[in-house]
């Protein structure tokens, strides 16, 4: 099954209310009626872009931003700027206007942060732990640096410190249930597997709708023997973008209930990652005993691997199907065949 993964780095919003400590370089002394009124209109502008990003009006926000940021030296505008940047993914630009508002507020916290979130998210771990640190020795009263700092230490293999700075982070936000599950996914780094279980349980009844929390519980219940539990819960995987079947016929074709089908065609899709495959072509055997035909489809390097192996199983790197009776993911066909170590 997958490796858990942290949740994204999560960025922090400049509060227009702390930027307004930091004034425009626009007055109105010594200009014109028509020149103050243009520069009262951008600085009324430049604060309606923030007041919008408060609201979550991410496209008017952005829209406002971009009328005024390269006339208007504010730092919390810049700073603002960066933060929806980093927000909707645009990581090359944030960078921009985040080291711009750090070059003239060297300790602006929430950019500092922000720049350590972007920088992880580069893959440049490095230094993402250089700011957060830098960060940090601000002000311990940053559970978001915290949290965030731990990520970057679990992403990097030192899960001993990063449990402590997660651990911090959750005693600082105990109702944050993002700092509880990257504390959950660090200690099942670290092999504590009976904490990270009970805190993906709570997690559960915390985020009822969460896949991706329901997904890890399920990995620690397959580790501890609770089978139909643990299968169920690995169900959800479905809803994660990064782990749900590759093709799109996955979920359009009649979903397999197990029922046998002498006379059909089932359809199986290969999941995740080729040693994910392997392990669960296992079960392949158990499938062909109740279907005529299967169809499966895998990552091409496999194909040649895998093709001749069972008598009516034809395999096909990932693509369309002309037809299939029912179809299934791979990885759900020991939830489907009931399957644990004693059968």
């Amino acid at each position: 099954m997958a490796t858990p993964t942290p949740r994204g780095l999560p960025w922090r919003r400049d509060s227009p209310q702390s930027a307004r400590r930091y004034p425009s370089t626009i007055t109105k002394t010594a200009m014109s009626t028509p020149q103050a009124s243009q520069a009262q209109s951008l600085v009324e502008r430049a604060m309606r872009a923030m007041s919008r990003h408060a609201a979550g009006d991410l496209p008017g926000a952005e829209e406002d931003y971009r009328a005024v940021v390269e006339q208007v030296q504010h730092i919390g505008l810049y700073a603002g700027f960066g933060a929806l940047l980093l927000q909707t993914r645009r990581l090359e630009e944030a960078a921009r206007w985040l080291r711009r508002t750090l070059a003239l507020a060297p300790s602006r916290d929430a950019a500092i942060e922000n720049l350590g979130a972007l920088l992880h998210e580069r893959g440049q771990s490095g230094a993402a732990e250089t700011w957060l640190r830098r960060r940090l020795a601000l002000s311990r009263d940053a559970p978001g640096a915290m949290a965030n700092l731990g990520i970057v230490l679990t992403a990097t293999g030192r899960v001993a410190e990063a449990i402590d700075w997660l651990g911090m982070a959750c005693r600082q936000q105990p109702d944050n249930p993002g700092h509880r599950y990257n504390l959950a996914v660090a200690l099942d780094k670290a092999d504590d597997r009976i904490r990270a279980l009970a805190l993906y349980r709570h997690l559960a009844d915390v985020e009822p709708h969460s896949a991706s929390v329901r997904f890890e519980r399920g990995n620690q219940r397959l580790l501890a023997g609770d089978w139909a539990r643990g299968w169920e819960d690995c169900e959800s995987r479905a809803l994660i973008p990064s782990l749900s079947p590759p093709v799109k016929w996955a979920t359009r074709i009649k979903r397999w209930d197990g029922t046998p089908m002498p006379d059909g065609v089932l359809a199986l899709c290969g999941e995740q990652g080729i040693d994910d495959v392997l392990m669960f072509c296992r079960f392949l055997p158990l499938a062909a005993a109740r279907v005529k035909r299967i169809i499966l489809q895998v990552h091409a390097p496999l194909v040649p691997l895998l093709q001749g192996q069972i008598a009516n199983i034809t395999v096909q790197p990932f693509g369309d199907i002309a037809h299939a009776d029912a179809a299934l993911p791979l990885m759900s066909l020991a939830k489907l065949l009931s399957v644990t170590p004693g059968t």
